[in-house]
Order: C-alpha cells, then structure tokens, then sequence
C-alpha cells in the first residue's frame, strides 16, 4: 500500500509551483519556478512559529537565489504570492 501524503506535505505537493533547492541548505536557497512568475509576485520567508523573517519583491524570472546564511538552524517556509491574482502557493526548507 502507498502511503499518501498528509497536512502541510499534501498541499506543498499538490500546490508544486516552485523547487526550492539545495534543502537542506546553510547558505543559499534556489527557487524555479515552474511558470513566469507575475512581475509583481511577493516572497515570504517565515519561522516555524509563522513570524515573517524577510519579504522579497521580485520583478518576475523563472530563477530566484536567497541568502539565507543568516538564519539560525531550524525548518523555515517559503510563501510566494502572486501579486496579479493575490494566489498563494508554499514550500519548506530547513537550514542546518
């Protein structure tokens, strides 16, 4: 029997609208998106608890590269909206 996917895994997988790689990482993350991001899509990065560590404005690009060495270790969560059709879609990391 397979096992499905529950909780926060179910809708990151269901929701694939970016990678984020390396994961684990320590000092960068990349993001490619699977479509044209909007021109005017907004990044979250968030702590476990949900508190906004940074916001990212992008001007659009099928690749993204953060900084994330100034993070402490811990699992993190990435939330990209698109600023056209206010869509969110979300990813994880950790850092280690």
């Amino acid at each position: 029997m397979s096992e499905m996917p529950t909780g926060l895994q179910a809708a990151i997988s269901q929701n694939s609208k970016f990678q984020i790689s390396p994961n684990p990482a320590s000092e960068m993350i990349n993001l490619s998106f699977n479509e044209i991001p909007s021109p005017d899509q907004r990044i979250f990065i968030l702590d476990i608890q949900g508190n906004l560590i940074r916001e990212i404005k992008t001007s659009g690009g099928q690749q993204l590269q953060i900084e994330v060495s100034d993070l402490n270790t811990g699992i993190y969560f990435v939330k990209v909206e698109d600023g056209q059709s206010f869509k969110a879609v979300s990813g994880k990391f950790v850092i280690h």
